[in-house]
Protein backbone atom coordinates (compact mmCIF):
# COMPACT_ATOMS: atom_id res chain seq x y z
CA UNK A 1 0.00 0.00 0.00
CA UNK A 2 1.54 3.19 -0.88
CA UNK A 3 2.11 5.97 1.81
CA UNK A 4 -0.33 8.05 2.66
CA UNK A 5 1.56 10.68 4.52
CA UNK A 6 4.56 12.91 3.91
CA UNK A 7 7.75 13.45 5.95
CA UNK A 8 10.73 16.18 5.10
CA UNK A 9 13.85 16.03 6.63
CA UNK A 10 16.71 18.31 6.44
CA UNK A 11 19.59 16.75 7.16
CA UNK A 12 23.19 19.31 8.06
CA UNK A 13 24.54 18.34 11.22
CA UNK A 14 24.57 14.38 11.54
CA UNK A 15 22.84 11.25 9.90
CA UNK A 16 21.92 9.23 13.02
CA UNK A 17 19.02 10.55 14.30
CA UNK A 18 17.04 11.46 11.11
CA UNK A 19 18.08 7.68 10.33
CA UNK A 20 16.74 6.40 12.69
CA UNK A 21 13.59 7.99 13.20
CA UNK A 22 12.48 8.01 9.18
CA UNK A 23 13.06 4.32 9.01
CA UNK A 24 10.58 3.47 11.90
CA UNK A 25 7.95 6.11 9.73
CA UNK A 26 8.63 4.49 6.90
CA UNK A 27 8.32 0.80 8.60
CA UNK A 28 5.52 1.31 11.48
CA UNK A 29 3.44 4.39 9.94
CA UNK A 30 3.76 3.96 5.94
CA UNK A 31 5.07 7.63 5.74
CA UNK A 32 7.15 8.78 2.51
CA UNK A 33 10.26 10.38 3.99
CA UNK A 34 12.57 12.48 2.12
CA UNK A 35 16.09 13.52 3.33
CA UNK A 36 17.27 16.93 1.79
CA UNK A 37 21.22 16.63 2.92
CA UNK A 38 23.31 19.41 2.95
CA UNK A 39 26.81 18.17 1.00
CA UNK A 40 28.00 15.10 -0.36
CA UNK A 41 26.26 11.59 0.69
CA UNK A 42 29.05 8.65 1.39
CA UNK A 43 28.20 5.59 -0.39
CA UNK A 44 27.72 3.83 2.51
CA UNK A 45 25.42 5.97 3.90
CA UNK A 46 23.11 5.51 0.59
CA UNK A 47 23.71 1.28 1.33
CA UNK A 48 22.15 2.21 4.37
CA UNK A 49 19.32 3.97 3.79
CA UNK A 50 18.30 2.96 -0.19
CA UNK A 51 16.86 -0.61 0.89
CA UNK A 52 13.65 0.98 2.01
CA UNK A 53 10.95 1.70 0.17
CA UNK A 54 9.50 5.36 0.44
CA UNK A 55 12.65 6.92 1.84
CA UNK A 56 14.93 9.14 -0.64
CA UNK A 57 17.87 11.10 0.00
CA UNK A 58 18.74 14.37 -2.07
CA UNK A 59 22.28 15.76 -1.86
CA UNK A 60 22.50 19.76 -2.40
CA UNK A 61 25.89 21.67 -2.56
CA UNK A 62 26.71 23.31 0.45
CA UNK A 63 25.84 27.09 -1.41
CA UNK A 64 22.42 26.08 -2.43
CA UNK A 65 21.48 24.16 0.11
CA UNK A 66 19.88 27.31 1.86
CA UNK A 67 17.61 28.32 -0.92
CA UNK A 68 17.06 24.73 -1.73
CA UNK A 69 15.31 24.42 1.76
CA UNK A 70 13.47 27.15 1.70
CA UNK A 71 11.75 26.51 -1.92
CA UNK A 72 10.97 23.00 -1.21
CA UNK A 73 9.34 23.87 2.12
CA UNK A 74 7.02 26.44 1.05
CA UNK A 75 6.29 24.58 -2.20
CA UNK A 76 5.55 21.62 -0.14
CA UNK A 77 3.28 23.40 2.36
CA UNK A 78 1.29 25.20 0.02
CA UNK A 79 0.63 21.85 -1.71
CA UNK A 80 -0.18 20.43 2.02
CA UNK A 81 2.27 17.68 1.15
CA UNK A 82 4.05 17.61 4.43
CA UNK A 83 2.87 15.74 7.98
CA UNK A 84 5.96 16.49 9.79
CA UNK A 85 9.12 17.93 8.53
CA UNK A 86 12.50 16.80 10.80
CA UNK A 87 15.23 18.92 11.62
CA UNK A 88 18.87 18.54 13.05
CA UNK A 89 20.11 22.59 13.34
CA UNK A 90 18.80 25.23 15.44
CA UNK A 91 18.65 27.83 12.74
CA UNK A 92 16.85 25.76 10.33
CA UNK A 93 14.53 24.84 13.36
CA UNK A 94 13.59 28.39 13.89
CA UNK A 95 12.88 28.43 9.92
CA UNK A 96 10.58 25.74 9.53
CA UNK A 97 9.18 26.35 12.68
CA UNK A 98 7.40 29.84 11.82
CA UNK A 99 5.81 28.26 8.61
CA UNK A 100 5.14 25.41 10.64
CA UNK A 101 2.69 26.87 12.69
CA UNK A 102 0.75 28.04 10.04
CA UNK A 103 -0.58 24.83 8.77
CA UNK A 104 -0.24 23.23 11.88
CA UNK A 105 2.83 21.00 10.58
CA UNK A 106 4.74 19.26 13.28
CA UNK A 107 8.68 19.98 13.47
CA UNK A 108 10.80 17.71 15.14
CA UNK A 109 14.18 18.24 15.94
CA UNK A 110 16.09 15.46 15.89
CA UNK A 111 19.83 15.53 17.37
CA UNK A 112 22.27 13.18 18.62
CA UNK A 113 24.80 14.02 21.69
CA UNK A 114 26.71 11.70 23.36
CA UNK A 115 25.79 8.50 21.36
CA UNK A 116 22.24 9.09 22.40
CA UNK A 117 19.65 10.12 20.10
CA UNK A 118 17.15 13.02 21.03
CA UNK A 119 13.65 13.95 19.63
CA UNK A 120 11.86 17.27 20.44
CA UNK A 121 8.26 17.94 19.22
CA UNK A 122 6.88 21.56 20.43
CA UNK A 123 10.24 21.39 23.49
CA UNK A 124 8.79 18.33 24.50
CA UNK A 125 11.71 15.57 24.86
CA UNK A 126 10.49 12.10 23.51
CA UNK A 127 11.97 8.65 22.53
CA UNK A 128 11.00 7.37 19.28
CA UNK A 129 8.60 4.65 20.66
CA UNK A 130 6.68 7.54 22.24
CA UNK A 131 6.81 9.44 19.37
CA UNK A 132 5.51 6.93 17.12
CA UNK A 133 2.78 6.02 19.37
CA UNK A 134 1.36 10.26 19.08
CA UNK A 135 1.75 10.41 15.60
CA UNK A 136 -0.04 6.83 15.25
CA UNK A 137 -3.11 8.05 17.63
CA UNK A 138 -2.85 11.78 15.73
CA UNK A 139 -2.33 10.32 12.02
CA UNK A 140 -6.19 11.33 11.10
CA UNK A 141 -6.15 14.69 13.11
CA UNK A 142 -4.35 17.60 11.30
CA UNK A 143 -4.03 20.11 14.05
CA UNK A 144 -4.23 17.74 16.97
CA UNK A 145 -2.79 18.28 20.70
CA UNK A 146 0.40 16.19 20.02
CA UNK A 147 1.18 17.94 17.13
Amino acid sequence: MPPSQFALSFVEEGWRAARTLSIVLVRELQFDVTHYVKGHVDSTVLQMITPYPYLRIIAVRRNWFKMVRLVVLVWGLLRRHWRLVIVDNAKTYRLVKRFANLWGIAVIEARERHQQLLYHINGKALDVPTLVQGLRADMYHANSAFL
